[in-house]
């Protein structure tokens, strides 16, 4: 779990169930899911530089980067 130091009322969190989720702490309600890896997240974090961005590492060798904005877009990187 990554909890969003410029918004503190919002946590990322990964799972075995291959999914990132994005919470709202205060209505305790998940306001996104994305499922962009086919393995489990072992890793999230907000990104130190611009806090809309989220990072994900899963079991499935990838990283993704995701913008909270726009939550259905992401990139993925598959290491060689």
């Amino acid at each position: 779990m990554s909890l969003n130091h410029a918004n503190l009322g919002v946590l990322a969190s990964g799972s075995v169930d291959n999914t990132m989720k994005v919470w709202d702490i205060v209505k305790e309600a998940c306001v996104h899911t994305s499922s962009h890896h086919s393995a489990a997240v072992k890793k999230v974090d907000w990104s130190s530089v611009d806090m809309s961005v989220i990072l994900t590492a899963s079991e499935d060798k990838t990283i993704g980067v995701l913008d909270s904005r726009f939550p259905n877009d992401h990139i993925i990187h598959t290491s060689q």
